[in-house]
């Protein structure tokens, strides 16, 4: 049973997460700002949604930590996004966004691709 609620709580987080992005990218489409506005307030609201979770949650938001690819996911779809809409319009580019951002998240989480790690550079022992 609580493999099931973990299964609709990661559908539903998916499904948030990809209209916060499309959201934001067409609202940047209204705003008339260029590409990569558009998929910076994309990604922005996306990511930002999934912090906002967290922090009413009262926990560390999950975008900081490494793990499930869900700014990257956000990203992907707000790109593929903001270029369709260039050729299909801002409309009929809003499913392409959302139907990428669910693949890619859902296929990262079943399975198993992760991010690593962030790499923290040393300062020098001496000068």
């Amino acid at each position: 049973m609580h493999a099931r609620i973990g299964v609709l709580v990661l559908i539903l987080d998916t499904v948030f997460l990809a209209e916060f992005t499309v959201v934001g990218v067409v609202r940047g489409f209204a705003a008339d700002l260029p590409f990569l506005s558009c998929v910076f307030i994309g990604v922005l609201t996306g990511v930002g949604g999934g912090i906002l979770r967290d922090l009413l949650l009262h926990r560390s938001p999950v975008v900081l930590n490494p793990g499930k690819l869900e700014a990257l996911a956000a990203l992907i779809g707000a790109v593929l996004q903001t270029a369709s809409a260039y050729l299909i319009g801002p409309l009929w580019s809003m499913p392409v966004g959302f139907g990428v951002v669910v693949i890619v998240r859902l296929l990262s989480s079943f399975l198993g691709w992760e991010t690593r790690a962030a790499g923290i550079a040393r300062a020098p022992d001496s000068l």
